[in-house]
């Protein structure tokens, strides 16, 4: 079933996007790195939609957004 698959790479980036807002965080300072995420955050969001022309690009945009979301 690719719903559990799809939530299970969902659950996955979201760990590893937690772990990287902290380091970001650490690395850069709170300010910056929030911003940063910001910017690459709607740059993923904009390109989500033109993704969906191969599902293999969709699923790591996905990740992409699931990482972000919770950095």
């Amino acid at each position: 079933n690719w719903i559990s698959v799809f939530y299970f790479i969902f659950g996955i980036a979201a760990v590893i996007g937690g772990g990287f807002g902290g380091w970001l965080a650490d690395k850069w300072g709170s300010k910056k790195s929030i911003i940063s995420i910001i910017i690459v955050f709607a740059c993923a969001i904009f390109l989500l939609p033109l993704m969906t022309f191969s599902f293999p690009l969709f699923i790591i945009m996905m990740g992409l957004w699931s990482m972000l979301s919770w950095a």
